[in-house]
């Protein structure tokens, strides 16, 4: 749903965008994400979460991003043996449910706050860097049920190590305010993020999502940073735009979510979910 998800996180993907996300969660959960993205660049995600008393909750993910080989050469233009490039990031989360009623009182409002904790390793060739990262979230679900607000705070923290003897770089802290609601009476979800870097302009996702069927959801969303890429072609029409499914049976849930990348290629994410 164009990356749309501080406002909701509803399910273990709030490890990653809203930690608060956890407080009101049901617990021991499991999800793992394959992400075929442009070129050969590959990514995924595997997270857990587990009851901690009666308001907290645990979790731990783990993250990479590998970037593929690359050609080798020297300054001149001399060949030199080819090289890899990727990212790796483990991380601890925690999220408590602050206020609320029972699960059985739905007329209750509830609100959230969550954290994470998150080393990045990266490597290039035979360099190598590594840095702290800290995540904070807050997440508030209305009486009616149908509506929520999130704010998000992402990779907030300082890279411990440069690559080689180059100066240490700042992490792209970002700032995030969500909201989703659930049209009463209908099944359609709708979602929108508004989003700061310290070194981008204002970004922004919307996202909706339709049950057409008991197991099968549809989704498309858009995003405004993913939008940006010019190539001079007509395909930039459609850069940033998102569409996808999701697949319930039982405890299990599959999902699958395409994006456009203009010219430049498209993207698969496959995503399992399940409890235990």
């Amino acid at each position: 749903m164009g990356g749309a998800y501080v406002g909701l996180a509803g399910g273990l993907g709030a490890l990653t965008y809203n930690p608060a996300g956890l407080g009101l969660l049901a617990p021991k959960q499991f999800m793992a994400t394959y992400n075929n993205w442009l070129t050969d660049i590959q990514s995924g995600f595997i997270a857990g979460t587990w009851q901690l008393g009666q308001t907290d909750r645990i979790g731990v993910s783990a993250q990479y991003l590998d970037y593929g080989n690359f050609r080798g050469a020297k300054a001149d233009g001399t060949p030199r043996p080819d090289f890899g490039a990727s990212d790796l990031a483990l991380a601890f989360s925690w999220g408590r449910q602050l206020s609320g009623g029972e699960e059985d009182a739905p007329d209750a409002s509830r609100s959230a706050i969550g954290g994470t904790a998150r080393l990045v390793t990266e490597s290039i060739d035979s360099q190598s860097s590594w840095a702290l990262a800290f995540d904070l979230g807050f997440l508030y679900r209305f009486a009616d049920g149908h509506t929520q607000f999130g704010l998000a705070v992402r990779n907030a923290g300082v890279q411990m190590k440069a690559f080689g003897q180059g100066a240490k770089d700042k992490l792209p802290i970002t700032g995030v305010v969500g909201i989703s609601h659930q049209l009463r009476g209908t099944p359609a979800l709708f979602v929108a993020d508004v989003m700061k870097s310290y070194d981008s302009k204002i970004g922004g996702a919307i996202g909706a999502e339709v049950a057409v069927a008991k197991p099968m959801r549809l989704r498309a969303g858009y995003n405004t940073l993913a939008g940006q890429i010019d190539t001079g072609t007509s395909s930039d029409n459609m850069a940033g735009l998102s569409l996808g499914a999701g697949f319930t049976m039982r405890q299990v849930t599959i999902d699958y979510a395409f994006g456009f990348r203009s010219k430049l290629g498209s993207t698969h994410r496959f995503t399992l979910n399940t409890g235990f």
